[in-house]
């Protein structure tokens, strides 16, 4: 097995100086505004990483999530249901610099939340 060079050692130095940090995750409780159907939220994700997206509806709803590139013409990633009024989805970032999480009503309920983690 090779040794590092210097450029390699310096490397290692710095990330022992400054470690990288956990990705961040924040729970948004919200609603959608009345007469809207759609709910948006663009993020960013200055590093490479999985990024993970729950969303809970109460009383089982059966709303939509997709995640998509921040101008939202490119779809990455669609939720799949992991219970009930539960939709999932993980995406694997590389080279993104921000996101774009989408909510879609499919039913009467008006509330709920999102946890989001991204690197």
């Amino acid at each position: 097995m090779p040794r590092p060079d210097r450029a390699a050692l310096e490397l290692i130095r710095d990330d022992v100086r400054d470690p990288w940090a956990r990705p961040a995750a924040r729970t948004i409780r919200t609603r959608f505004a009345a007469g809207r159907r759609t709910w948006t939220l663009e993020f960013a994700t200055p590093l490479d990483g999985d990024v993970q997206v729950r969303l809970r509806v109460p009383d089982g709803g059966v709303d939509d999530l997709t995640l998509s590139s921040a101008d939202g013409k490119t779809r990455l990633e669609t939720a799949l249901w992991e219970g009930t009024g539960l939709k999932t989805l993980t995406y694997e970032n590389c080279g993104r610099r921000s996101l774009r999480v989408r909510v879609t009503r499919r039913s009467a309920t008006r509330r709920f939340t999102i946890d989001l983690v991204a690197p």
